[in-house]
């Protein structure tokens, strides 16, 4: 599901597949070819998440962040199933 989140909604490229289980929160933004698997919450809610080009995020992995930081996953990062991402760059 695609939430908006106050003023903030995502924004994901039209090659992205985004899986109908997944969630995506307010200030996410997915690039090209990027994978999101089921049941994967991402939560710009209080900050921003950016997913470059080529990421993979598997099934039942979780990214959020503090207030007012940025998580960045880089071209072609690729997060393992559950995994929990908090703040960071990869």
């Amino acid at each position: 599901m695609i939430y908006k989140f106050k003023a903030a909604h995502p924004i994901i490229d039209p090659s992205a597949y985004v899986h109908p289980q997944a969630t995506v929160i307010g200030s996410v933004k997915i690039g090209k070819d990027v994978f999101i698997g089921a049941h994967a919450v991402l939560r710009g809610d209080f900050g921003s998440i950016i997913i470059e080009d080529g990421c993979n995020v598997q099934e039942n992995s979780t990214i959020l962040m503090s207030s007012n930081v940025i998580v960045l996953l880089k071209k072609s990062s690729h997060i393992g199933h559950g995994a929990i991402i908090h703040g960071a760059t990869i």
